[in-house]
């Protein structure tokens, strides 16, 4: 093997870290990594990192792709992608040209999770020569009896209490169905019947009808935009932007210019009520820091229970278009959006599960609950008409 950089690579570090850094072989009682790499052929372990530094010269990883974009340093000669499907999945095409350009390799292994981008690499590979795609079942691989896997079978049914949630997870861990919902999916009932119902499509952008923007704001982890044109009761979802790393005038600039690639106007921003924090550094919120920019008008969706949010959400999906090419990784978001379940008590969380799904499905929640469903009072602010007027140009472009 060629002496490089290369990762294994996990959905989330802190998971890489308990499920293989940190892990016991349960039948030799011995950490696995140290087993995989004895001292004889390492100059190295650090246990910050997770790295394996090697006497030929390399290095193995455990990384999580939570994090991808902090390892950008030190370009992978190999990766191999462990449980995929609940993976974020932008890591891939930002990984992709990497591996391609050193000439490298990757190596994608996992249950399934829905038809997301992980199905979609599966299909590709099964049609490509230069890849190489396997299916194979718990049933095939000669590791369980069907004795054992109808006990398993039972014991999902009994953990869970449920034999639609025990019998689904269990075609999904062992039986690779990629027809079975994610476990604990918010809005996998409304996406199923948008996509029966063929809501999800290309979508026309109308030039005649005003764009609304929601938003979830990062500051160190991503933000995410939504773009909606809405026409009588329709809630059209015709455009997605998500970034990371970056300041509030990216922002202002991405709205700026896809004003002038599609030719639309600005009608109402969306964003959570936190946008009113006063920033130490400037002194300004983050809403003053964005009207400054042009973005305006700001409607200030008031804090809410997540709970009563999703269910807005909830009732919106029955009456909206989601455009999959435009707002392809919005959408991946809404699939992965799910309850994290709680090992304690052995039941659902009133919370989300923590992990990239979050900034776009919040996205999408803060319209529901501040356009077409109000939580509250929305504050919409007017002293932006009496900063910039009522005029066009760059910095009012809402007009």
């Amino acid at each position: 093997m060629r002496v490089g950089n290369y990762w294994h690579m996990l959905p989330k570090a802190v998971q890489a870290r308990r499920s293989l850094w940190e892990a016991i072989d349960p039948k030799r009682g011995k950490n696995i990594v140290d087993l995989s790499f004895p001292d004889e052929i390492c100059t190295s372990k650090r246990d910050h990192e997770m790295m394996v530094k090697l006497r030929c010269g390399s290095t193995w990883q455990v990384v999580g792709s939570d994090s991808y974009e902090h390892l950008l340093g030190a370009p992978p000669l190999g990766i191999v992608f462990s449980e995929f499907a609940m993976a974020d999945p932008q890591c891939w095409p930002v990984l992709e040209p990497i591996l391609m350009e050193n000439n490298g390799w990757a190596i994608f292994i996992s249950t399934p999770r829905g038809k997301n981008a992980f199905h979609r690499i599966f299909e590709l590979a099964k049609k490509e020569p230069k890849w190489y795609a396997e299916e194979i079942r718990a049933d095939q691989t000669g590791v369980f009896t069907a004795e054992q896997l109808d006990d398993i079978k039972r014991g999902l049914i009994a953990f869970y209490g449920s034999e639609e949630q025990g019998t689904s997870l269990f075609q999904q861990e062992y039986m690779v169905d990629w027809e079975s919902a994610i476990l604990g999916a918010y809005y996998a009932e409304q996406i199923r019947r948008m996509q029966a119902e063929g809501r999800i499509t290309p979508i026309p952008i109308d030039r005649g009808v005003r764009v609304h923007t929601s938003w979830d704001l990062g500051r160190t982890n991503a933000t995410a935009i939504w773009f909606w044109q809405c026409v009588g009761r329709e809630r059209r979802a015709i455009d997605y932007y998500e970034s990371s790393g970056a300041g509030l005038d990216h922002y202002a600039t991405v709205l700026h210019d896809k004003r002038h690639e599609h030719k639309w106007v600005y009608g109402e921003h969306y964003l959570p009520h936190d946008i009113k924090i006063t920033e130490l550094t400037t002194n300004l919120s983050r809403q003053a820091t964005l009207e400054s920019l042009g973005v305006a008008p700001i409607n200030v969706v008031k804090e809410h229970n997540i709970l009563d949010g999703i269910n807005a959400v909830q009732r919106m999906m029955d009456r909206t278009w989601i455009d999959p090419v435009r707002c392809a990784r919005g959408l991946e978001a809404l699939k992965a959006y799910r309850k994290e379940w709680d090992d304690t008590l052995h039941d659902w969380k009133k919370s989300a599960y923590p992990d990239w799904s979050n900034h776009g499905a919040d996205a999408f929640r803060y319209f529901a609950a501040g356009y077409d469903d109000p939580v509250g009072v929305r504050e919409t602010t007017d002293r932006h008409r009496q900063r910039f007027g009522s005029s066009g140009g760059r910095t009012h472009w809402s007009a």
